[in-house]
């Protein structure tokens, strides 16, 4: 395994049993009604081309409402990168916020696993600040609002934990599907009306 990937995946894994152990999840439930709030740790790969592309790690929070068939979800991530290139060396350096509004289902396969499909539009900006010999430019960059699609899958670790691994893809560019954002993510669900 490449040492950058080794590095991210131990990233992930510490931040996510550190979120499920500060309890830093909570679900509400009420006659099948759920609010649930949880944080949310993942990879994002944008492709620059057919075959690269930049990656950064992101994080964040989700909160949906409903039930297990259809919920509403609402969630910001925050994600960051940093990329040194050519000669004069230039440092670029990626931060991205992005929000997203959409329908969350997650029906049962079996006692302990669900099946997760979402869908929805993200809203997202870049700022992008690019050094070079000392000097420094900015670009504030603009909100896009994009369609996003994603599907996963849902662990239960007893009746308290849950942990969510899925795949999401953001539509950016509809003419050229190779250059469209891949989103993996992480996160942890705690049951407090379980304990």
């Amino acid at each position: 395994m490449n040492p950058i990937h080794s590095k991210i995946l131990g990233l992930f894994l510490g931040l996510t049993f550190l979120s499920a152990s500060a309890q830093a999840m909570t679900s509400f439930s009420k006659d099948g009604f759920d609010i649930t709030v949880e944080p949310v740790v993942g990879y994002q790969f944008t492709h620059s081309g057919a075959s690269s592309g930049t990656g950064m790690l992101i994080y964040g929070a989700r909160v949906t409402a409903g039930s297990k068939l259809l919920s509403a979800e609402a969630e910001y991530t925050h994600g960051s990168n940093t990329t040194v290139t050519g000669s004069p060396e230039q440092t670029i350096k990626t931060d991205q916020d992005a929000a997203k509004l959409g329908l969350l289902s997650s029906p049962s396969l079996t006692n302990w696993l669900n099946f997760l499909a979402r869908a929805g539009g993200q809203a997202s900006r870049q700022k992008v600040v690019t050094t070079q010999s000392g000097t420094s430019t900015t670009d504030d960059g603009k909100w896009d609002l994009d369609p996003y699609a994603g599907v996963g899958l849902q662990g239960a670790l007893g009746s308290q934990i849950s942990l969510n691994a899925e795949v999401t893809y953001v539509v950016d560019d509809w003419s050229h599907w190779n250059k469209n954002d891949i989103q993996t993510t992480f996160s942890v669900k705690m049951n407090v009306n379980a304990f």
